[in-house]
């Protein structure tokens, strides 16, 4: 959605999706560091676009019987 608000050229939008996005990375945190057994692995994390799940989807239907 940041991407599309900035597309648009929408200030306000971007702002907000930024806050939500850092409110809901600041509770993940607070989740993994209240529990010992959580860990994160930033190098998995990745926003998925369109294109992306296009692929993902193309890749399902050749290669998993």
């Amino acid at each position: 959605m940041i991407a599309y608000a900035k597309s648009q050229g929408d200030e306000f939008g971007v702002s907000h999706y930024k806050s939500l996005l850092s409110g809901r990375r600041a509770k993940i945190r607070k989740i993994v560091k209240d529990h010992d057994f959580l860990h994160r692995d930033y190098s998995r994390e990745k926003v998925i676009t369109k294109v992306d799940k296009y692929i993902m989807s193309d890749a399902k239907k050749c290669c998993i019987p």
